[in-house]
Parts: structure tokens; C-alpha cells; sequence
């Protein structure tokens, strides 16, 4: 990572950085540890230390963590160049001004690393999209027995770099609220990829529930559980994003997760409504890379929004 950093990067380190690699706040070691902890009896100080042992546990998880995207880069170099590579990150990883940003950045990494070994030619980092009269690119580009496959990374709060610790001084995202972010943004995901492609979307984020909340922000919400949610105006008719037009050029998407380094592909939902569906070798290769036993496409009464998700 070092080595793709602007070198006024390197004489003063992005906030995203610092932030990542120092000790948590007073505030989230409160939440991490309450203060509000029982009397202790005299000369038993463990969990008088527990603060400074967490802050110090995240600051060396946090190093770790640096050294496997470490690992992520140089593979990705390996194959793509060390001049490609740095074009396509130098002045994101140079710029990052919170640990948030830091984590987004290193999850496309961490990406285009994995899948770069399942294409049969060296993948482009952030090819255009090729749209008339819009400079929109995607994150990666890869083949799959000649087929060529087009993903875009999303990452959302309590960074996979984090581990278990992660979700400290942050709330959990719901369902609605992943629905807004993927509608959201200086330009919506779907405009980000070619059209009539392979293009699959990649989804970071460590505390989801291991399937619903994703699967109810794609495919919708059932009646009541639309009513219970107390939706502002403009969402009171949510059925999912797959439920809209602008999304039918999206195929899929796919939950992920960093493990010890490793990347995994939790889950995969098939878009129904999509003219290009994802291709039996694609499938095959994401199951065989990740070790997934089987793939998911919700039924169409979910996709309109007429059904719980499980």
C-alpha cells in the first residue's frame, strides 16, 4: 500500500488511515466496555484494564489487517501491473479521510484481487461503462471462459477490517436504509455498467443479518411488514430494487466477506427481471472459488414485493 501513495501522502498519512490504525475513541471504548461496571474487590484490576487491552487489541488488529490487504495488492499487481494498479488507486488510498473510506477502498481491492484469479485474462481495473454522454466506470472487469463479467463494489459502516469488534459506536443498518444508499449517490449503481452484460454487484458490510436484510432491500418488503416500517413518503411503495426499471441491467449481486485474509462469497441472489442473467460458468466459478454449496434467486412474488423475505 505504501508503494501507491502520492508521496505527499507518505510524508503526512491520509486521516483514514491514522484514524484506522489509532486507538478507538472514549467513545467507542464506552460502548466496547461500559463504565458502569460493578465494584471490583481490592487488588483484582482485569477488568479495570479492559479500556487500554481493547484499545490496544484494535490497534493490532488494525495492523494485521494492513498487512493482508498488503497481500491483496501485491497479488493484484502481480497480475495486473504495478503501474495499472497504482493508476487505478493511488489518489483514492491518498486521499481517504476516514477509516470508512479506507475500508471501501481496500474491499474493491480485495475484490479485483480474488476474481482475478478466476478470469482467464488479467482483469481491467475500473473499465468505462460506455455510456452515451456519461464519463461512469465500474470497479473491475473480468472473463469467465471468455464470457466477460463487469462488478461493482459497495462497502457500508462497520468495516469487514474491523472483524468482530467492528460494529463499536456504529448502528446496524436496515434493509430501508441499504435501499436508500443503493439509490443514492453521485451516480446510481446502475449507471455504472455497460449495458446488456454480465454485471454483478458486490456487497461488503459485516454485521448484516446473514441473508435478510440484503435480500429485503432486493426483492421488497410484504404488506405488512412495508407498513411497519414507517417509511417516509417517497419509499411508502418500496418493492425492492430489483422490482425497478433501472436495475433490470444489474444481474445479480452477491454478499462478501474478508476472513484471514481471504475473501468469501456468502450468498448470491439472480436478478429475475434481468435480460442478461448470470451464465452457468460464472456461477460455477464463484461456487468453486468460494466454496458456496448452492445459489439463490428469490421467487418473483418476492422481486414485486409480495412476499417476507426468509
Amino acid at each position: 500500500m505504501w508503494s501507491l501513495l502520492k508521496n505527499k501522502a507518505r510524508k503526512h498519512l491520509p486521516p483514514g488511515l491514522l484514524e484506522y490504525l489509532s486507538p478507538p475513541s472514549e467513545e467507542q471504548l464506552d460502548k466496547l466496555v461500559p463504565k458502569d461496571l460493578p465494584p471490583l474487590p481490592s487488588g483484582f484490576p482485569g477488568l479495570a484494564q479492559e479500556p487500554q487491552q481493547h484499545a490496544e487489541q484494535r490497534v493490532r488488529e488494525g495492523r494485521q489487517h494492513l498487512r493482508e490487504a498488503d497481500e491483496h495488492i501485491k497479488r493484484l499487481i502481480e497480475v495486473c501491473g504495478k503501474r495499472t494498479v497504482g493508476d487505478a488507486y493511488r489518489k483514492q488510498l491518498s486521499g481517504v479521510d476516514t477509516e470508512d473510506q479506507l475500508a471501501e477502498a481496500l474491499s474493491e481491492i480485495a475484490l479485483c484481487a480474488a476474481v482475478s484469479v478466476l478470469s482467464s485474462t488479467p482483469p481491467r481495473l475500473q473499465p468505462p461503462s460506455g455510456r452515451p454522454g456519461r464519463n461512469t466506470r465500474s470497479d473491475v472487469q473480468f472473463q469467465v471462459e471468455g464470457i466477460p463479467v463487469y462488478g461493482e463494489v459497495k462497502q457500508f459502516p462497520d468495516p469487514w477490517l474491523r472483524g468482530p469488534g467492528a460494529p463499536a459506536g456504529r448502528e446496524a443498518l436496515r434493509p430501508i436504509d441499504l435501499y436508500c444508499k443503493l439509490q443514492e449517490g453521485k451516480v446510481p449503481v446502475p449507471e455504472k455498467f455497460p449495458k446488456d452484460t454480465v454485471n454483478l454487484l458486490f456487497m461488503f458490510h459485516a454485521s448484516f443479518d446473514p441473508l435478510e436484510a440484503l435480500e429485503q432491500a432486493l426483492f421488497g418488503w410484504g404488506e405488512a411488514r412495508l407498513h411497519s416500517l414507517c417509511l417516509p413518503a417517497e419509499h411508502q411503495q418500496a418493492d425492492g430494487l430489483f422490482a425497478r426499471e433501472e436495475w433490470r441491467g444489474i444481474s445479480g449481486c452477491c454478499l462478501c466477506r474478508v476472513r484471514g485474509g481471504e475473501l468469501r462469497f456468502l450468498h448470491i441472489w439472480e436478478n429475475p427481471r434481468a435480460p442478461v442473467s448470470i451464465p452457468p460458468q460464472v456461477y460455477s466459478a464463484l461456487r468453486r472459488e468460494a466454496g458456496l454449496g448452492r445459489l439463490h434467486s428469490a421467487p418473483a412474488s418476492k422481486m414485486l414485493g409480495l412476499g417476507h423475505a426468509q
